[in-house]
């Protein structure tokens, strides 16, 4: 009788111990699954929202030592506000956000670094010479017409979304406007890098 209780008692044993082997793989497999690219989550929020991006493209930048510029359009089709807070690209050391601005005197514009592009709920955020736009810090080559490249994009909200730009030398048909007058690269500006 003994024998019997302690066979019953291994074989439940041996069964749990199955039992969660498998659980416990199947919580690693989800654990590991990647979030979607293009959805992001307000923090504090379970609301998604929907991200995706168009027109990037980024201005010949011909000399190394020089910065480059790139410019798109990132819309929101989601029902929370989120926003664009940094980047990263293999064709260039550093990824920054700037905006370009009236200089306080003298009718110049200039450029300034910002924390993040707000990517309002419902709408879009236009990144366009003379206005938001990254900044590609450090080229490791230059940036010739009719070439391309990837930049992952980071929102406040804890998406990234990793999207093609291509290099020219004027926007592409239906990208936004300029705002103002736009500057072409390598005019003189109150600032160490090359003119978005």
């Amino acid at each position: 009788m003994n024998r019997s209780i302690c066979r019953s008692t291994w074989s439940l044993t041996a069964t749990s111990f199955a039992v969660a082997l498998v659980v416990g793989t199947a919580a690693v497999t989800l654990a590991q699954s990647p979030p979607a690219p293009a959805t992001s989550a307000v923090p504090g929020s379970a609301v998604p929202v929907t991200l995706s991006v168009e027109h990037a493209w980024a201005r010949v930048s011909p000399m190394v030592d020089r910065a480059g510029a790139g410019y798109m359009v990132i819309r929101n089709s989601g029902p929370a506000d989120d926003a664009l807070v940094g980047g990263s690209t293999t064709v260039a050391a550093i990824v920054e956000l700037h905006e370009t601005v009236p200089a306080a005197s003298g009718g110049m514009m200039m450029m300034q670094p910002v924390v993040s592009i707000p990517v309002p709920a419902g709408s879009m955020a236009e990144l366009k010479p003379g206005g938001y736009h990254m900044m590609l810090i450090g080229l490791l080559a230059p940036l010739v017409e009719g070439t391309s490249f990837e930049v992952t994009l980071t929102f406040q909200g804890g998406a990234t979304l990793t999207v093609p730009v291509e290099v020219r030398s004027t926007a592409p048909e239906g990208s936004p406007a300029p705002m103002g007058s736009a500057m072409p690269m390598g005019s003189a500006m109150p600032m160490a890098s090359a003119v978005p």
